[in-house]
């Protein structure tokens, strides 16, 4: 039998090493919350470049799989076209500045054709449509390949972090309902190796792209709960649209979306598919929407994709309509 020595020995050398686990075990937590490791938390650090073709254009992101590198500019060259892309320090393309005084900000959301893929840093219809609405600043928030998820998820944060703008601008075409439960069809087109279409990096090493059952998709739908049991393209597309257009309503900010032409053969669709039109069920969903899709101008020939003078149309008729329904305006 131990004598009351020993005993508090054992006491003292027991506490002594719980006491060292709990600082161990702290050291390490607050260690996996400063590298951004912490799991369910989001990682803040700077994000490591995403190596492609357009260079180091695009980065890696927690949130949204990827994102523009800030403060970075690319040159793309192709058949149709030599152009710079501008990212400004905050992550967006350049659109004009300001010469003065603000009375607000016009958010533009979308994928390559808002973002203005093949055309030059003042071409894109959001960079036009700043030189047509000069009382407020157009934002260009516009990602290439990005579609409604990350829409939803990159409006969800701003609206959290930034002051609300006066007007948020979705720039559509039929193939965004493609990217919300991608097609297998996309990833067996770049060949054997398996590359995601734009940002040229194996599916299997994608931060957002992953493998669902026979078919891709993206590895989470951040707040859609109740569309996990979706499995259809439509479906899951209105239920994200939905999702928009109540955050919208519930921060007070009006959503305009604007239907941009795109050519009927658009890459990454199953051979002899077509794309139905969603015009009537985003209208049911209380969204308002500009059908631009007789906008003359057309695609480049050998890039599906707007040229110059199609988004020169789409930023006139665009400003034209926002003038009249008065949308920048105060409200009563």
């Amino acid at each position: 039998m131990m004598n009351q020595d020993q005993r508090y020995g054992l006491k003292f050398r027991l506490l002594l090493a719980l006491g060292s686990f709990v600082v161990t075990a702290a050291i390490a937590i607050i260690i996996l919350i400063l590298s951004g490791t912490w799991p369910g938390r989001l990682d803040t650090r700077p994000q490591k470049p995403i190596a492609g073709p357009l260079g180091n254009l695009f980065r890696q992101d927690p949130r949204y799989g990827w994102s523009m590198n800030p403060s970075f500019s690319a040159t793309h060259e192709s058949q149709d076209f030599k152009v710079t892309y501008t990212i400004n320090a905050d992550g967006y393309r350049v659109t004009p500045a300001l010469a003065g005084k603000s009375e607000g900000t016009l958010l533009c959301l979308g994928g390559s054709f808002t973002f203005g893929h093949g055309v030059g840093d003042a071409e894109p219809w959001p960079a036009q449509l700043g030189t047509h609405i000069t009382n407020h600043k157009v934002i260009n928030g516009a990602v290439m390949a990005w579609g409604p998820t990350q829409a939803y998820l990159y409006l969800e944060h701003y609206l959290q972090q930034k002051q609300k703008p006066k007007l948020i601008v979705y720039g559509w075409i039929d193939h965004h309902m493609l990217r919300n439960t991608p097609n297998r069809h996309w990833i067996e087109l770049q060949g054997p190796k398996k590359r995601h279409p734009i940002l040229g990096t194996p599916s299997e090493q994608h931060p957002i792209l992953g493998k669902k059952g026979d078919r891709l998709a993206l590895k989470y739908l951040a707040g859609f709960a109740d569309i996990q049991t979706e499995t259809d393209d439509k479906s899951v597309t209105l239920a994200i649209m939905k999702a928009i257009s109540q955050l919208c309503q519930d921060y007070q900010v009006p959503l305009l979306l604007i239907h941009i032409p795109s050519p009927a053969k658009f890459r990454f669709i199953e051979p002899g598919e077509s794309l139905p039109d969603l015009q009537s069920e985003f209208k049911d969903l209380g969204i308002t929407v500009l059908d631009l899709r007789d906008a003359p101008g057309g695609v480049f020939p050998n890039d599906p994709h707007p040229t110059p003078e199609l988004h020169k149309n789409i930023a006139v008729r665009l400003a034209e309509y926002i003038s009249k329904n008065k949308m920048l305006e105060p409200g009563p």
